[in-house]
Parts: structure tokens; sequence; C-alpha cells
């Protein structure tokens, strides 16, 4: 990925994230094309990502280089963005 390319917190996930920001910055540079087709729903990176993403959390857990607690996370954003749904309707 040349110069802007930026590693993953933990090394174990290097390729993955380089994965995923290539198939990125492809899919965002046809994006923001006047001429492409927006596709609703259609994220061709979501599986890339979600990979990623599992490693991360993998590793979080594993090493806990941070006071987070993934599950407490998780139930925390859930709650934000459920009453920010909740104040749309």
């Amino acid at each position: 990925m040349g110069d802007r390319y930026m590693p993953s917190i933990f090394s174990e996930c290097n390729a993955l994230k380089q994965n995923y920001d290539k198939c990125f910055t492809t899919f965002f540079q046809k994006y923001i094309n006047p001429e492409y087709r927006h596709k609703a729903a259609n994220n061709p990176c979501e599986d890339l990502h979600t990979a990623y993403r599992e490693c991360v959390e993998k590793h979080i857990e594993l090493y806990k280089p941070y006071d987070v607690e993934i599950e407490e996370l998780r139930k925390e954003v859930s709650q934000k963005l459920e009453d920010a749904r909740s104040r749309t309707d």
C-alpha cells in the first residue's frame, strides 16, 4: 500500500488490515466517482473487515493492552445506538 499504510495495533493482524485497507481504498475511489452506480447495502469489503475486527478483538482479549472489557464496550455502544435510533423514530 505504499507510504500511506498504517499497521494494525497488533502485528498478528497486519496482513488482514492491509487486505481490508486495500479493498476499502479501491472501493472508496469508485464510490466517490460520480459515474459509479451506488448499490444500497453493498459492501464488498465486509468479509475482510469482519476478519480484521475479529483478529483485533481476539488480541485485545488475549493481551489486554488497555483497560477495556470488550463485552462491556459492546453493550455500551449497542445501548447508545439503540438510544439514537429511538430518538429518530
